[in-house]
């Protein structure tokens, strides 16, 4: 399974899925490059991939807000649901049907729904 990253730009309140992330591991930061930006880790966040697809065929990051039925959940540093109940993303199969999670956000670029989300758990 290939693991990807998505970079998001606090400055600029966009998400990135394409460009060159650089680490500088003399003092653990890193600068993402893409065709029109460059920031450093200090006005940015990286996220990585679960491999995961939701039932929207979007995949899935950490700091996605993902509902299930009635529920709304969010994918936590480590990949777990950060709710009342944490689940590993690997316990659950993606292509079943009856599992029914949508991406309906990110943490980042749905600041409302996120606290919304953090209120309901």
């Amino acid at each position: 399974m290939e693991k990807k990253i998505r970079v998001y730009s606090e400055k600029e309140n966009k998400m990135y899925y394409k460009g060159m992330l650089t680490f500088d591991l003399s003092d653990n930061s890193w600068l993402f490059e893409a065709s029109r930006t460059s920031f450093h880790s200090h006005f940015g966040k990286v996220m990585l991939s679960s491999g995961f697809y939701s039932k929207n065929k979007k995949e899935i990051f950490q700091g996605d807000i993902l509902k299930c039925q009635d529920a709304l959940c969010i994918i936590g540093n480590d990949f777990t649901f950060e709710s009342k109940t944490c689940w590993w993303l690997d316990e659950w199969n993606f292509e079943d049907d009856s599992i029914r999670f949508e991406v309906i956000g990110n943490i980042h670029e749905n600041k409302t729904l996120y606290d919304e989300t953090v209120i309901s758990l």
